[in-house]
């Protein structure tokens, strides 16, 4: 059994619960992503900072980071986007099942190979709903029909009850989530970036906002920001902008719900 460290708060009356979904060997003790969370609860909304690796793969990483020069292709815990979407999809099965906070709206904030997890992560529950489960049962029985070897299909997850309202990224790596995955993604979702960060960074987001599924998507590039927002005033935006879209969609997911 696996055993994460998390903090959770939960304000007077949340409209919802983000999860933030660290990434690139950052954690629940990030000075940055504190921050951030300190400024979403203050805006009545509860989070969820975890380290999507255990002890034990943090301190592989570090003997592993030793041996890297001499190892060609060896990928490091922090870097398998695999295994953090794995428990990002983990961490979210737990919310749905926790009494405290299993009826908010959850949203994803996610830094660096975290917004890869966190999109593949959503994709997961756009394809667990009931509806396109049975479209790809049905694709699966023609391919047998067909005499063809059906696909392997991974475990079955418990998403479909999940309430995903929104989507947050900052400085991320969505293109490391593949275009399928990108295309799954249904929910509002915000990149924000620095003006100041490499250029490839800011390609990479431009170029998976086109492939995302969703018809509210938009990048946002803050002037004179560089990659970890250590200049004044760029973090506290990044804040603003984040709470600001998370409450926005949550409410209006709220009002679609009380139709």
């Amino acid at each position: 059994m696996r055993i994460l460290q998390a903090d959770l708060v939960i304000p007077k009356e949340p409209s919802g619960i983000i999860l933030f979904c660290h990434g690139s060997g950052s954690g629940r003790n990030s000075p940055r992503n504190r921050s951030v969370a300190e400024a979403l609860n203050k805006d009545g909304l509860a989070t969820l900072l975890v380290d999507l690796l255990t002890v034990e793969e943090e301190q592989a990483d570090m003997r592993a980071q030793k041996m890297q020069c001499k190892i060609p292709g060896l990928l490091l815990n922090k870097f398998n986007v695999k295994l953090l979407a794995d428990r990002v999809i983990s961490i979210t099965e737990w919310i749905s099942s926790n009494e405290d906070i299993k009826n908010l709206v959850l949203g994803y904030f996610g830094a660096s190979t975290g917004t890869a997890a966190a999109l593949i992560a959503a994709a997961a529950i756009v394809t667990s709903n009931p509806k396109n489960q049975l479209d790809q049962q049905l694709q699966k029985e023609s391919s047998s029909r067909e005499g063809q070897e059906p696909a392997k299909e991974e475990q079955v997850r418990s998403l479909s009850k999940v309430k995903l309202g929104a989507i947050v990224s900052r400085s991320g790596r969505p293109d490391l989530a593949g275009s399928e995955n990108l295309g799954h993604v249904k929910v509002p979702t915000l990149f924000i970036v620095g003006g100041n960060d490499h250029n490839q960074v800011i390609s990479w987001n431009k170029d998976a906002l086109k492939y995302l599924g969703s018809e509210k998507k938009k990048l946002v590039v803050i002037p004179e920001a560089s990659h970890l927002f250590e200049e004044p005033g760029t973090l506290q935006e990044v804040a603003r902008l984040a709470s600001g879209w998370f409450r926005c969609f949550f409410q209006i997911l709220h009002h679609q719900e009380a139709k």
